[in-house]
């Protein structure tokens, strides 16, 4: 299967929009810049995993970005 590769320009939409919604902050240090870069790319990835199968356990695979803490997501068994 071929993914959808995330470009920079859709890694600089999705911070735009992270700091519009309050997501992150509008100003930070080079080393929070970077930590949120790298959270937003995470999260673009995942977004894409489950796109190409429509499974979310695929999304569950992508790895996590360093020195933050794993979450699972939620999956629909969780809810039985």
């Amino acid at each position: 299967m071929n993914r959808m590769k995330i470009t920079p320009a859709m890694l600089e939409a999705a911070l735009l929009k992270a700091v519009e919604a309050g997501l992150i902050p509008r100003r930070s240090t080079a080393q929070e810049q970077l930590q949120n870069r790298q959270v937003i790319r995470s999260i673009l990835e995942a977004a894409v995993a489950a796109a190409d199968d429509g499974d979310i356990r695929r999304a569950a695979a992508v790895q996590p970005v360093v020195g933050l803490p794993a979450v699972r997501p939620l999956l629909p068994e969780d809810d039985a």
